[in-house]
Parts: structure tokens; C-alpha cells; sequence
């Protein structure tokens, strides 16, 4: 079997791969799967997803797991994303939500122990285009699969901005 995550910073793209990997007959992809978790548990309920253990998960996403995995499937992952958060002092490494998300353990997690699953990394480039995307998101409540309202307006405070594109490069 061959695990994977689908990392990223929200507004990647990391939602559409997924559910494309997904529809592979041999790949199962669950959602966010550790994003409501307590934070301390969030490596272990990985652990537990990664072999194909989904009692910790939510009662809708369990559901689906367990109704689309069997011993034929060759692959098993799930989306993890951090957060490109504008509210950090002196550096990104130092803001309290990718302490929370629990970034730097993760990262010590797959280094030393974990060298079996793979890594899909998504980055968006296009900066601007991935600030649009967040404002239009957060200002209309919509986001997968949804079409912005036509007239949907936002405004970027500059500063902000550059802290939150900073955030999602060092991400």
C-alpha cells in the first residue's frame, strides 16, 4: 500500500487534486482528514488514517472512508493543509496558527519516521491570483466547486497581504 498526503496552503488547488486522485479505482484520498483534531493528536489520528484505522475521523468522512477502502486499493491519503497566516512577528515560522496546524511536527514526523509516504506538495504561484481566490472565498462564504457572485467586492490591506504570500512561501 502507498500512503500520501496532498500538502499545501489553502487556495492551492490541494481540494480539486484530491478528489481527482480519487477517483483513480485504485486510490483512496479522504478529506482534510486531521484538520478538526486537537492538535496533539493530530500526528497520531495520521498515523491511525494512514493504516486504514478511521474510527478517530468525523462520522461523515469515516463513512465514506470505510465505504471506498478494501484490501484492492494500492494507495491511501488524505489532504493536509497549514495555514499562510498574516499574524506572525520577525518571521512565518512564528505564528500561532502553524502552530496549531503543528507544521514543524509534522515535518520532523515524516523526516524520521515516516520516510514511507509520499508527499505531494501543491504551490500555487500566481500570488495575485491566489490572494484573489482567498478574498473572494472568505468575502462570499463560497469555496469548493462553488462560482463567486459576479459582483463580489474585497480589499486587501497591502501589508497584510505581503505577510500572508510571505507566509505561504516559507509554508
Amino acid at each position: 500500500m502507498i500512503n500520501f498526503l496532498v500538502v499545501g496552503t489553502q487556495r492551492t488547488g490541494s481540494s480539486a487534486l484530491a478528489e481527482l486522485m480519487g477517483l483513480h479505482p485504485d486510490v483512496v484520498c479522504g478529506w482534510e482528514s486531521t484538520q478538526e483534531t486537537v492538535v496533539y493528536e493530530k500526528i497520531r489520528v495520521a498515523e491511525e488514517v494512514l493504516a486504514g484505522n478511521f474510527s478517530s475521523l468525523e462520522a461523515s468522512e469515516r463513512s465514506y472512508l470505510e465505504s471506498v477502502y478494501n484490501d484492492s486499493k494500492k494507495a491511501l491519503g488524505f489532504r493536509r493543509l497549514f495555514r499562510s497566516s498574516n499574524k506572525w512577528l520577525l518571521h512565518p515560522r512564528f505564528a500561532p496558527a502553524l502552530h496549531v496546524d503543528r507544521l514543524e511536527p509534522h515535518i520532523e514526523w515524516l523526516k524520521r519516521k515516516r520516510n514511507d509516504i509520499r508527499i505531494v506538495h501543491i504551490v500555487r504561484v500566481d500570488n495575485l491570483a491566489w490572494l484573489k481566490s482567498m478574498g473572494l472565498s472568505k468575502t462570499s462564504g463560497l469555496f469548493f466547486g462553488q462560482k463567486y457572485p459576479d459582483e463580489t467586492q474585497f480589499q486587501w490591506n497591502l501589508a497584510t497581504a505581503e505577510k500572508r504570500v510571505r507566509s505561504k512561501h516559507w509554508a
